[in-house]
């Protein structure tokens, strides 16, 4: 089999990163070890009762060789991988006219692999990480908005730990959603989930009427005066060395209603 045309296939035509590339070459090497052990010695032709055998044998083979090796198969996602790179072979013969149908194209795996989270923080560690964070000083970085910055990121932080939110919730977020006299903010609909509404820790009461009363003017405001030093437009929750971000957009008008 000459495999530089599928590579050039992967790597021209469908845009297949260099890594993948070579994932789907060597699951189509596997494939083609094990059907060449079956007597197929035309893989370009094969059906689809073939593919579905050889995701049996996937299923079935010891994961290594004995003494240490048993029964049970490959994981499933494994076997996905190795389907779909398959589905890419199989898909380029029809690409260049050797076959008229893909024979794996309708074949999808049944079952789902249930992952467990495991060291799950508590809720008493989450609040005090919470603590933690909003006790911090903020870094000055000569900027005169840093303490605004710090009560706008600890109500964000606070949001992330103590309510569970995600970013698209919390981009989302207008001033009315925040009902401070209930203890309450609802968190709108998203991509990923309904809207909901949540009750807020006491601590967090205060933070956000510190931010809306205080911080959050004083950004609107540098919003709206001429300068080359507008308020940072992420949020660093992490450590340096383990940085993650929230993009928060940087448009003035956007202030007019929206939360951050």
């Amino acid at each position: 089999m000459n495999i530089k045309p599928f590579q050039q296939y992967l790597t021209e035509t469908i845009k297949q990163s260099p890594r993948t590339v070579s994932e789907h070459l060597l699951n189509l090497n596997r494939f083609t070890n094990w059907a060449t052990a079956q007597g197929h010695t035309d893989t370009e032709h094969l059906h689809y009762t073939d593919i579905l055998n050889y995701i049996h044998h996937l299923k079935t083979k010891p994961r290594q060789k004995p003494p240490f090796g048993g029964q049970g198969g490959l994981q499933l996602p494994t076997i996905q991988q190795r389907l779909n790179s398959l589905k890419k072979y199989y898909e380029y013969l029809k690409h260049i006219g050797i076959i008229e149908k893909n024979p794996c194209r309708k074949i999808q795996l049944k079952g789902k692999q249930h992952t467990v989270t495991q060291n799950v923080f508590t809720m008493n560690e989450l609040e005090q990480l919470y603590a933690d964070y909003t006790q911090a000083n903020p870094e000055q970085h000569n900027n005169p908005l840093s303490p605004y910055i710090k009560q706008r990121n600890n109500v964000i932080t606070g949001l992330l730990l103590l309510q569970g939110a995600i970013s698209s919730e919390i981009q989302k977020l207008n001033v009315e959603d925040v009902k401070l006299d209930d203890g309450i903010i609802h968190l709108p609909k998203c991509r990923r989930g309904r809207s909901r509404e949540l009750k807020l820790k006491a601590k967090q009461i205060i933070h956000l009427y510190q931010y809306i009363t205080e911080a959050r003017p004083k950004l609107i405001k540098q919003y709206e005066t001429p300068t080359t030093m507008h308020p940072t437009n992420h949020i660093e929750l992490l450590p340096p060395h383990r940085t993650s971000h929230i993009e928060l957009p940087t448009h003035p008008r956007r202030y007019e209603k929206h939360l951050f």
